[in-house]
């Protein structure tokens, strides 16, 4: 089993496209400038960047991978 932690900014639902987007476009434009980029690195991290729909589908992922897991394991929250 592979496990690898991720970080990602979250908005509560409802927010409006407009803004989801404008905060999309800032974080990828942030990301790509290299100074950010190698501070992120320097604290160990493999900055990705992706803009909203790929991390959406990043999450989706996860969420199924996990699902199945956890599944398996016959973990509850009790």
């Amino acid at each position: 089993m592979t496990a690898r932690s991720w970080f990602g900014l979250f908005v509560p639902a409802g927010t409006p496209l407009a803004a989801i987007q404008k905060l999309s476009q800032a974080i990828v434009q942030s990301v790509a400038d290299p100074a950010v980029r190698d501070r992120l690195k320097g604290l160990g991290a493999d900055p990705i960047g992706d803009d909203q729909p790929a991390f959406q589908k990043y999450v989706n992922q996860e969420v199924a991978r996990w699902a199945v897991l956890v599944k398996q394991s016959g973990a509850t929250v009790d």
